[in-house]
């Protein structure tokens, strides 16, 4: 196999070549350190019943990437604005997650999200401390560093059925409040039986630049 060596002056000339581009698209290209990437992971456990004894398993889905421009509603945008640069009573921070069971085509004048799940208990919008289905929520930001995460979880305790679920969005407010960010994932089926609920663990990322 042959390996290729990249010298510093193929270096020089790829800096160049980004720098140019950037000044041309004011600052965003597809491998240029500047845009704001979002990464939305989606894993989901399911039961199955073998003996009569439910076990669980994980299925991995596909990981969603995409400039933070696609996922971000207008009203978001206002969101960042005044949360940063705003004199006086700014807004409360975006950290409620919510899931939809519609299959929407987001749009960045959405300021609700259709289909929002209000039942059961364990699939409403939530704070990330709630820890359903055995899943750690959090938000981590390491000081000085460019990357966000927040890991957000659901289960379908209802008992009986199944819930299709489609997209989440995330909000400043228990209730209503103001929508950040709208994006669809590969649709999830969660099943719900006695003593075996399915989970949905979402993780997502956000590398500024």
């Amino acid at each position: 196999m042959i390996q290729q060596v990249r010298s510093k002056y193929d270096d020089m000339i790829i800096s160049m070549a980004r720098k140019a581009l950037r000044k041309k698209t004011h600052g965003y290209t597809p491998d240029s350190t500047i845009p704001v990437i979002c990464q939305i992971g989606v894993q989901a456990k399911h039961w199955i019943k073998k003996n009569g004894v439910f076990q669980a398993f994980w299925e991995n889905l596909p990981v969603t990437e995409c400039m933070l421009d696609d996922i971000l509603v207008n009203a978001g945008r206002d969101l960042i604005h005044n949360a940063s640069f705003m004199n006086g009573a700014q807004p409360a921070q975006a950290a409620y997650y919510a899931l939809t069971s519609t299959n929407i085509t987001p749009a960045a004048g959405d300021t609700t999200m259709s289909g929002e799940l209000a039942t059961p208990t364990h699939m409403v919008r939530h704070l990330l401390t709630s820890n359903w289905g055995g899943v750690t929520e959090l938000y981590t930001h390491t000081a000085s560093g460019n990357t966000s995460v927040m890991v957000a979880s659901w289960e379908n305790n209802t008992g009986s059925g199944s819930i299709t679920v489609y997209a989440y969005g995330s909000f400043n407010a228990a209730a209503v409040g103001t929508m950040l960010f709208e994006s669809t994932f590969s649709n999830v089926v969660l099943n719900s039986a006695a003593g075996a609920f399915d989970v949905i663990k979402l993780t997502v990322t956000i590398t500024l630049g």
